[in-house]
């Protein structure tokens, strides 16, 4: 058992964006699954009704232009990240106004809810789009590469199926991945500069 807590810890600590996704909020699920769904989708019927076919996979093709736009966003996202982890204003510091977004963490064997502050949660929300660009320009990557010989080996009348899956992967990781990096923008650019309303006293100056 140490032994297998050897190898688990570190494999843990290289996912811990992923805890992103452990986050509760009764608004969350909306921007995590409901609208990538049904962008994914509309993307997806779009590609399958439209008179001439779209290249998916190769040179100039759908997965190899996004590509090439991860290597501008994950720059984005790593510096985004940056600027929260050492933004200089203590409302960051400060849990979430209303119902606070809570994420299960497990500290010292102790399992825990935690409300969370706007640096923790844009620290998480960026840390995910972090590794996620990373993961969907590997993907890019290796797809261009490898799928023309791991075609070979597929049999023929079921790998329109199997490509047709994974399109549906691929779009809803992007699909996430735009959703999530609106919800970030839209944190950065108005939330965390806005001032919560707060109960003036008799006699007090706001």
């Amino acid at each position: 058992m140490e032994n297998l807590n050897k190898i688990v810890l570190p494999i843990q600590r290289l996912l811990v964006p992923v805890d992103y996704l452990r986050i509760s909020h009764p608004e969350k699920r909306f921007y995590d699954f409901y609208i990538p769904l049904a962008l994914t989708l509309i993307v997806t019927l779009l590609l399958y009704i439209v008179p001439f076919s779209v290249n998916i996979v190769g040179s100039n093709g759908m997965v190899s232009i996004f590509t090439n736009l991860l290597q501008i966003l994950t720059g984005f996202y790593i510096a985004s990240l940056t600027a929260v982890a050492t933004f200089d204003r203590p409302s960051m510091d400060e849990l979430m106004a209303g119902n606070p977004p809570q994420v299960r963490t497990k500290f010292r064997g102790q399992k825990t809810i935690e409300p969370l502050t706007r640096r923790r949660f844009l620290s998480f929300l960026f840390g995910y789009l972090s590794l996620l660009s990373f993961i969907l320009y590997f993907l890019g990557a290796f797809s261009t590469l490898l799928i023309p010989n791991i075609v070979i080996f597929l049999p023929q009348p079921i790998f329109p199926y199997i490509k047709f899956f994974c399109v549906l992967i691929y779009l809803f990781l992007v699909s996430n991945l735009l959703t999530t990096t609106l919800l970030g923008l839209y944190y950065m650019t108005e939330k965390i500069h806005r001032k919560e309303p707060r109960e003036i006293k008799p006699g007090e100056v706001d």
